[in-house]
């Protein structure tokens, strides 16, 4: 039991603890996180089929993403897209340019 002065008025401050409780507590947070991971899994599939123009571009994408996030934690790997600027056949000297990268992200708990 501890006590404590709070505003003038004097008080006594008991920490009682419930196996019972503790295990609601427990499955109470075990379906928050599956109903997180459920909508993450979502998000970042739709994330990674996006194409970003810089590198740059694709990392501010990632820090929002990242802010949403509570009990979970990304790996990202972000992958240079290469190609030619121009459409049809490629001369054969033309070296392929990048023109986009994509991002592929694992959710880890």
């Amino acid at each position: 039991m501890a006590e404590a002065d709070y505003g003038n008025v004097r008080q006594r401050w008991i920490l009682i603890y419930s196996q019972h409780a503790f295990a609601k507590e427990i499955k109470t947070l075990e379906k928050y996180i599956t109903k997180e991971h459920a909508e993450l899994e979502k998000q970042l599939c739709a994330f990674s089929r996006q194409e970003f123009k810089c590198k740059h571009d694709a990392e501010a994408a990632l820090k929002t993403l990242r802010k949403k996030l509570k009990y979970h934690r990304i790996d990202v790997n972000i992958e240079a897209l290469s190609g030619y600027s121009r459409k049809g056949r490629p001369s054969a000297n033309a070296v392929p340019e990048v023109i986009g990268y994509k991002v592929h992200c694992t959710l880890q708990r």
